[in-house]
């Protein structure tokens, strides 16, 4: 959804004790940059990173590496496509601890940005570890530890916002005062992938236990940042039934 003419890649963790580099997606449209966030996992006592990422020049034309977050780290430790020996389609990386002592961040964080101008109107392409050329990763003691990555896919063609279905699912509150109602909703379209922000700061797809009210909720692609807002409106007794 929200591309046409694509392919669908289904990869992630191997090993989740390994070291690992994982590409992030992008969605746009030609002429459109695109910056893909590389992060890493399990980033521990590293000395020394060599590796290289591929991609295809015709559908990805490549802009720049920047945001560099490592020690050390600038663009001339990268070899740029197209740039000395090194081929277009081709993004390599070698780094080294300037302190010589082993280096360790957090999961999940982003060492690098790569960015590209889309070239091709439809369809995805993805950036990827290149396994044809040295690939190592050197802990403190200069040993070479196992490794994995995970590719990113960029996703070009028209951008489609969700859609909220009509007919959500509404649950009356039942008691004056009480938290029992609720609201489920149906999303579609767009990236087929989506986030949520109620009004109430809920973040789930669907509201429960709530009070009487009106809700509002964003629902955002994920990928892009199209969106589509509606309100709801949860029903219940206006006062508390007195008896006589």
């Amino acid at each position: 959804p929200g591309f046409t003419d694509g392919e669908v890649f289904i990869e992630g963790l191997v090993n989740t004790t390994d070291f690992t580099v994982k590409v992030g997606d992008a969605t746009g449209i030609v002429g459109d940059k695109v910056c893909m966030p590389i992060s890493v996992l399990n980033f521990k006592d590293i000395l020394g990173l060599e590796f290289s990422l591929a991609y295809d020049p015709i559908r990805l034309k490549f802009d720049e590496v920047s945001d560099f977050n490592l020690a050390g780290l600038n663009e001339s430790q990268f070899g740029l496509p197209g740039t000395g020996t090194n081929l277009p389609g081709k993004i390599k990386l070698s780094w080294l601890d300037p302190n010589v002592a082993g280096v360790s961040v957090p999961n999940n964080t982003v060492i690098f940005n790569l960015c590209f101008t889309i070239l091709s109107e439809n369809g995805s392409s993805r950036v990827t570890h290149d396994p044809t050329v040295t690939t190592e990763i050197l802990d403190k003691n200069e040993t070479s530890i196992p490794y994995q990555f995970i590719p990113g896919t960029v996703r070009a063609g028209n951008l489609v916002p969700p859609v909220i279905a009509p007919g959500a699912t509404i649950k009356a509150v039942s008691c004056f005062g009480s938290n029992t109602g609720g609201i489920s909703i149906s999303v579609s379209e767009g990236t087929g992938a989506f986030t949520y922000l109620w009004s109430n700061q809920a973040t789930s797809k669907d509201l429960q236990n709530v009070a009487k009210g009106s809700y509002t909720v964003t629902v955002t692609n994920v990928g892009n940042p199209l969106n589509v807002v509606a309100t709801f409106v949860v029903p219940g007794p206006d006062s508390a039934l007195i008896s006589q």
